[in-house]
């Protein structure tokens, strides 16, 4: 289940002064973004209306739903690599239970998107780009890898590719992929 993905994120509050566990907090806020939620009052939002089931469905002791400050302080402390590492981790163990099920990874694609509204003009930044990586077969995205200001998808495949193990693997990619060296 998704919510195991977050055990092994370092919850950056006061231990013993928090309501809400970490964990908890994080899922919810994926679901809440998955449901079009664009700030921290939207994920409150999200989690005001489904309280009750949530709360019934996660056995949870909450007396109430957090408040929009307290998700915004529980997700400010937790660095973008670690919840990226859990994210990678957690897909990782579902391949390997796949694969020990007898059920082969054959293909996976990769793609590079440009994340809308991320471009600044008065400091003259340029968008940001992430690539991410897609098993076909599980229909599960094993990876998202932002790609340096400096360079483009090219080098960011490659990382990928030998970051994820991925030797042995039908890999599919854009055009700009298609070059002799990286057939190899």
């Amino acid at each position: 289940m998704l919510i195991t993905c977050f055990d092994t994120i370092t919850d950056p509050r006061v231990t013993g002064r928090t309501n809400y566990e970490l964990k908890h907090i994080l899922l919810f806020t994926v679901l809440a973004v998955l449901s079009k939620a664009k700030s921290y009052r939207d994920i409150a939002i999200f989690i005001e209306e489904h309280f009750k089931r949530l709360k019934k469905e996660f056995k949870l002791k909450w007396e109430r739903p957090p408040a929009h400050n307290t998700i915004r302080y529980a997700l400010l402390g937790v660095t973008s690599e670690e919840f990226e590492t859990s994210f990678r981790n957690h897909s990782q163990q579902i391949v390997k239970e796949k694969v020990k099920k007898g059920k082969q990874i054959k293909h996976i694609s990769f793609d590079g998107k440009a994340l809308c509204g991320s471009v600044d003009p008065s400091s003259d930044k340029r968008f940001i780009q992430i690539m991410s990586g897609f098993n076909v077969s599980e229909k599960i995205i094993l990876c998202h890898y932002e790609i340096d200001e400096k360079t483009n998808e090219i080098p960011a495949l490659q990382k990928l590719i030998q970051d994820l193990g991925l030797s042995g693997y039908f890999i599919t990619a854009d055009a700009m992929h298609c070059q002799k060296k990286h057939f190899k």
